[in-house]
């Protein structure tokens, strides 16, 4: 495995988008942006001794087990894991005549816990994961575009018996604005080793379109690492997605981000950190007990800028059961550079 040297400030997280908006809005907008996540930077290096007094943990503080509403219709053997959430959300889907709940589930649109929000299309290579309940498309995880025609995100994300499509260019859930472009799924691959214990890893899967979207200036295919490649220890990452603000927080629906910085392999395994719930096929990032991925974040990048371009590390996974942003619970995502050849193999070179 080859270790990257520690990326000590993300200045470059805006430059790449504003470039292309040269005007005076366009440029105080990025003054703006840059300002908040500098202020990101900052508090995760501020001192974090009086919330780890408060929320200091051992191996035994870890009850719950993965959420029951998690489908996966695949032949393998599941099993829970306890301790752990995994990151797409559920909310009663009202019936569009009279507001009443329908029977019906779909998930809200919720955003990245600590984060800011993004610069409309600046995570080019993100999209959303939507499923249909009768009519309407609702939210439920996000995914990264890795061909024009397929799309990686969490196999705990997907049930083959659903019916879904991915939106590029989308920023605002709420809002069309001609950048969106909108394709169904044709079909899903989950990884081979996904029995769902989240210990076990694995969780992973790619969505074959029926067609390929249009690559434009709202629109990119994200950039994957090399096979192995793992991040150093307190490397600086950004995760992005609709996801919670907060465990059970305010919903939006506009895309934000978040710094994360990567807690190595031999930092989470520790009992008082993740212990053996994590294994080497995945990246743990965060656990500051201020920024996080949340519910509705799953399937999303860890995105990480190495060697003047942004790189998609990790596929947004699980948080503590306790709490999306508990101290020493960073979030996990699945390593992409552990399943590099599962996902050639699939897409092609």
């Amino acid at each position: 495995m080859r270790i990257l040297p520690i990326l000590s400030i993300l200045y470059a997280l805006f430059a790449m988008s504003m470039a292309e908006d040269a005007s005076a809005e366009g440029k105080a907008v990025a003054d703006s942006h840059l300002e908040k996540q500098q202020e990101v930077i900052d508090a995760l290096d501020s001192d974090d001794d009086a919330r780890a007094a408060k929320q200091e943990e051992s191996p035994a503080d870890n009850p719950v087990s993965v959420g029951s509403d998690v489908e996966v219709t695949n032949e393998l053997d599941e099993e829970d894991v306890t301790g752990v959430e995994v990151l797409h959300a559920d909310a009663e889907v009202l019936d569009e005549q009279n507001d009443q709940p329908a029977e019906a589930k779909a998930p809200i649109q919720k955003r990245v816990v600590g984060g800011v929000i993004s610069p409309a299309n600046f995570w080019k290579w993100q999209v959303s994961l939507q499923y249909r309940s009768g009519s309407r498309y609702f939210h439920t995880c996000g995914g990264v575009l890795v061909r024009r025609n397929w799309v990686l995100t969490a196999a705990h994300c997907v049930d083959r018996s659903r019916v879904y499509r991915v939106v590029a260019g989308e920023h605002d859930l709420n809002t069309q604005n001609c950048r969106e472009q909108f394709v169904s799924v044709r079909r899903v691959h989950l990884h081979p080793g996904w029995r769902r214990n989240l210990a076990i890893g694995n969780d992973i899967a790619l969505l074959h379109l029926s067609s390929s979207v249009t690559l434009n200036r709202y629109v990119t295919l994200a950039t994957l690492p090399p096979t192995d490649q793992v991040l150093s220890h307190n490397y600086a990452c950004v995760v992005s997605g609709w996801g919670r603000t907060s465990s059970g927080g305010s919903s939006s629906n506009v895309l934000r981000h978040a710094l994360l910085r990567v807690v190595s392999y031999s930092m989470c395994r520790q009992p008082s950190w993740w212990g053996n719930t994590v294994n080497t096929n995945m990246v743990c990032a965060g656990g500051n007990g201020r920024q996080a991925g949340c519910q509705g974040d799953s399937g999303g990048p860890l995105n990480c800028h190495v060697g003047g371009r942004w790189v998609v590390h990790g596929i947004t996974s699980f948080v503590s059961s306790r709490g999306c942003n508990i101290l020493r619970k960073p979030t996990v995502f699945s390593r992409v550079s552990a399943h590099s050849s599962w996902i050639r193999s699939l897409i092609g070179a």
